[in-house]
């Protein structure tokens, strides 16, 4: 036994170094990716660090992104906003980001949701979750990652050096340019505030005639609710506006005015607004894909929809 004994300890020594090793590169490799401002991970990031601060916040997927003109409504309201959707991630996983942003931020009056129709669905699996890892160690990001694969997130939280090997090549992309630009000093100025726009004329993306049924996620309703209440006690109010299809895109749901309807109930009707019936979905010059849309139809709509924050007083122009 006593031979072995040397050995052992030299096992166990390399082990630790190792062990160390890892924990140490698993830390840089991180903390680089919260100085990412690539593929929308500067969203994210200027989130959890506390710098969105503007009176009114949008969240979304894709099609609040690229329809919602953050400089057209801060004109036309005379407020501070800032377009803080983000494509491809539906309510269950960019609710993080609003529950965050209603703790530290006093500034922001009021939080607007322009969705469409697969906001609060179950999508079942995480989309580009890299451009969150860096924030796992947040309560509210761990919270709904979880509810999404539970599996995954908690083995990543809690057994050591699992997220490495859960980590895609995207992350580390993050976290390299994330430390060239901490290294370099480099801050990318956003002029748009968020908004991504698209110059493309109408495509469509109907490849058949089938119908479609959306399914609402009841457990989302109950997830809505919450964070309205929680919204509402740190004095914030929630808008949520309804983004419009083009009608080929419409025609495609067999229960698109029912799940409107659901929604609204949801919400409220003095904090809702509809343009899934508006002028707008008329005209595919306003769109470039169904239910996307382009520069035109994102200034038209931004520019109606304050209009009707202003009539309805809904929002008060800032003095």
């Amino acid at each position: 036994m006593k031979v072995y004994i040397p050995y052992l300890k030299e096992c166990l020594y390399f082990s630790a170094i190792l062990v160390v090793m890892l924990f140490v590169f698993q830390k840089i490799l991180i903390k680089g990716a919260t100085y990412s401002d690539n593929n929308r991970t500067d969203k994210v990031n200027r989130i959890f660090d506390h710098e969105i601060r503007n009176d009114i916040v949008v969240f979304g997927t894709s099609v609040a992104e690229v329809g919602m003109n953050a400089n057209v409504l801060s004109k036309k309201l005379n407020r501070s906003v800032y377009n803080a959707a983000i494509d491809g991630t539906s309510f269950p996983q960019y609710k993080c980001l609003i529950e965050e942003l209603s703790v530290y931020s006093t500034e922001t009056k009021y939080v607007l949701l322009a969705i469409t129709y697969f906001d609060f669905m179950n999508m079942g699996q995480l989309y580009a979750p890299d451009r969150f890892y860096a924030h796992l160690d947040n309560k509210y990001v761990f919270d709904d990652f979880k509810s999404i694969d539970r599996d995954k997130i908690i083995k990543m939280r809690y057994v050591p050096f699992y997220s490495i090997t859960q980590f895609s090549n995207l992350f580390y992309k993050f976290s390299a340019i994330g430390w060239k630009n901490y290294f370099t000093k480099s801050k990318k100025v956003d002029m748009l505030n968020g908004f991504v726009p698209h110059y493309e004329k109408y495509v469509s993306t109907i490849t058949d005639s089938s119908k479609d049924v959306i399914k609402l996620d009841s457990a989302q309703k109950y997830s809505f609710l919450k964070l309205k209440e929680k919204l509402e006690k740190n004095n914030k109010e929630i808008l949520v506006v309804f983004m419009p299809m083009y009608r080929a895109g419409k025609d495609h749901f067999t229960n698109l005015n029912e799940v409107v309807s659901s929604i609204k109930e949801w919400v409220g009707s003095d904090r809702f607004i509809d343009y899934t019936n508006s002028v707008y979905c008329n005209d595919k010059n306003n769109f470039y894909n169904n239910n996307h849309l382009n520069l035109v139809g994102a200034t038209l709509v931004t520019e109606d929809l304050a209009n009707q924050l202003l009539s309805r007083g809904i929002v008060k122009k800032k003095d």
